[in-house]
Formats: C-alpha cells, sequence, structure tokens
C-alpha cells in the first residue's frame, strides 16, 4: 500500500487581541499523499477556541455541534475575509445570529454555527458581519453536519497552553493517517466475492 502522509505546519507567535498578549498558533496542513485533501474538520464553540481537530478527508467527517451548523448560500462571491471568521453573523429580517465558522474557497458559502436551534436564517435576507460590514443576501440555507478547513487559528493565555494543543493536534492527526492507510488506503476499490449458502 502507498504511503499515506500530510505536512502539518504549526506557527507560533505573540499577539495583541484587545490589548491582552496572547499566544496564537496557527495550524496548516497541506501536501496531502493518497488522501482527498489537506483539510482538518474543526468544531469552534466560542471564538478562536477550537474543541476538535478530528479528521482528514471526507470519508471521517466529524461535527459534534448541536445545533447542527448553517451553511448561508450567495448567488455571488461575497466580501468575507479571514478576519471575518469568529464574529456573529446576523440575518437582517430574522434577527437570527451565529458565529462565522468559516467560508467556501469561492466566498459563496458562509458556515455559520447558529446560536440555538432557532437561528436558522432565511432565504433573501441579508446576512451580516458583525464588526466588519461585510454583509450579502442570502439566496438558500441548508443544514451541515461539518465544517472543513486546513487552517486554524487559535489564541491562548500561554505558552505552554499553546504547546499542549500543538501536542495534541499531532497526536490526533497521526492516528487519523494511520486509521486512513489501515482502513481507506484502498478505496476506492473493486471487492468481488461469491455469496452462498453453504
Amino acid at each position: 500500500m502507498a504511503l499515506t502522509s500530510i505536512v502539518a505546519t504549526w506557527v507560533k507567535s505573540i499577539v495583541d487581541v484587545g490589548g491582552e498578549t496572547k499566544y496564537r498558533l496557527q495550524t496548516t496542513c497541506s501536501s496531502p499523499v493518497n488522501i482527498r485533501d489537506a483539510s482538518l474538520f474543526v468544531f469552534s464553540v466560542t471564538p478562536n477556541n477550537y474543541m476538535q481537530v478530528a479528521a482528514v478527508g471526507d470519508v471521517l467527517a466529524y461535527w459534534p455541534a448541536n445545533p447542527a451548523v448553517r451553511r448561508l448560500n450567495f448567488a455571488a462571491a461575497t466580501a468575507v475575509v479571514d478576519g471575518d471568521i469568529g464574529h456573529v453573523v446576523t440575518g437582517g429580517t430574522s434577527g437570527d445570529t451565529g458565529l462565522l465558522l468559516g467560508y467556501s474557497s469561492d466566498k459563496k458559502i458562509w458556515y455559520v454555527a447558529p446560536d440555538t436551534a432557532d437561528d436558522t436564517f432565511d432565504p433573501a435576507e441579508v446576512a451580516t458581519i458583525t464588526g466588519s460590514g461585510t454583509h450579502a443576501t442570502i439566496t438558500t440555507v441548508t443544514g451541515d453536519t461539518r465544517y472543513r478547513a486546513a487552517t486554524v487559528t487559535q489564541d491562548f493565555n500561554t505558552p505552554q497552553e499553546a504547546e499542549a494543543e500543538e501536542t495534541l493536534q499531532r497526536t490526533r492527526l497521526q492516528n487519523l493517517i494511520t486509521d486512513w492507510s489501515n482502513d481507506y488506503g484502498s478505496f476506492p476499490d473493486t471487492d468481488t466475492e461469491t455469496i452462498s449458502d453453504g
């Protein structure tokens, strides 16, 4: 079986966030070999607080969110940027709210973790990102069971917390690559078996 691998890069920096010193850990996965892509599945409960770096590729999708993530679909590319991630998204008509987890590469989809199950967002209303002024009119809204990102940025109060998270991510990624190699490395493939009653 061919080697399954991924390149993980951790960049550590000290940043000022609202007058407070934070220790930033940016994780980027790239150069996938024998898996579908370099993306991580992540779950965030508060801005810059990712609870799970869970899976590589599509087979091992994991999303422990309740309520389910909402995909806000737009007819054209929006002005959303990385700095908007973690900010509140508000529906202009419904007043629905949730945190922006990320967006598609063409910027036509926003992934939003709703604050409550009632925050479903509505087609034809304008979704606005608090603090940036970024807004666009929603065409359709769908539920989602996962959110995928190749780069994750987290801020910690101490350098030790950032180092511990890097170690945890490294262990998780190693386990995921091993699982992929053992369980999915030959997929797609063709199986032929004769089934009989004796």
